[in-house]
């Protein structure tokens, strides 16, 4: 299996959300690469990773 690096080009497990929502009749989108850690034996949040 082939080791993939974030998208922004730094080498860190990742995982990126795409939120896709309507409020009021407008809709809107957010889309975040968040880089992890692990610690102790658990997965934490490092940062978002700029895209």
């Amino acid at each position: 299996m082939a080791k993939r690096s974030c998208p922004c080009g730094l080498p860190a497990p990742y995982v990126e959300f795409r939120a896709h929502f309507s409020r009021a009749g407008r809709t809107g989108h957010m889309h975040e690469v968040s880089r992890f850690v692990r610690e102790n034996g658990a997965w934490v949040y490092l940062d978002a990773a700029p895209t």
